[in-house]
């Protein structure tokens, strides 16, 4: 499966990779207990390479979680490792270090458009979100860091959408949402996944 790809890509800021490192040996775990650990590193290499090759046409970064001992998985991209901290803290030290767009690796329908989408979003709004069906998001951007966005917020759950965009509320942010998308966390995800390979082969 080709994500849509072409030439003219103007990038309007740094862009985040956010991702566990490919030799890990810990990838995907939820997935993995449904679907097997190989099936799932293999999803999950798959789904990363693609977003990886999005990523080649921004000023990216790639913010690892783990060790680099094979560096061919991240396509020439420059590297960064993850700050220590839990989810929140790690994401907005990424802001703190000049990212405009932060977007996961488990998506199968990030593609260059969603990614200038959210660029070009922020030139009207303070925050912009990628949501994902199971009520998280796979992307965050901001004009500047705003640490109180990613405080108390239950990571990991169905409600991390919600309370984001509770607080960015609160905080008189604008805030624009992007088209839904969904990741593959679940053994359903992954024969979604798997369809969708096979209506684009």
């Amino acid at each position: 499966m080709k994500k849509s790809e072409f030439e003219d890509t103007t990038p309007q800021g740094h862009l985040a990779v956010f991702t566990r490192s490919l030799d890990s040996s810990n990838l995907k775990s939820r997935l993995s207990a449904e679907i097997g650990s190989e099936k799932a590193r293999h999803c999950y290499c798959e789904l990363l390479t693609e977003t990886l090759r999005c990523a080649k046409n921004f000023d990216t970064t790639v913010y690892v979680e783990g060790p680099i001992i094979d560096e061919a998985w991240l396509l020439g991209l420059r590297t960064k490792p993850q700050s220590e901290g839990d989810l929140g803290q790690r994401m907005l030290a990424c802001f703190e270090d000049g990212v405009r767009v932060l977007v996961g690796g488990d998506s199968p329908l990030v593609s260059i458009e969603y990614l200038n989408s959210a660029f070009s979003a922020l030139r009207s709004h303070d925050v912009v979100l990628g949501p994902t069906e199971d009520g998280g998001y796979v992307l965050i951007g901001m004009n500047k860091p705003e640490p109180r966005v990613f405080n108390n917020i239950h990571w990991s759950t169905a409600n991390v959408l919600c309370e984001t965009l509770n607080i960015a509320s609160s905080l008189d942010l604008r805030v624009k949402c992007l088209d839904l998308v969904w990741d593959v966390d679940t053994g359903v995800d992954y024969k979604r996944w798997l369809e969708l390979k096979k209506e684009h082969s």
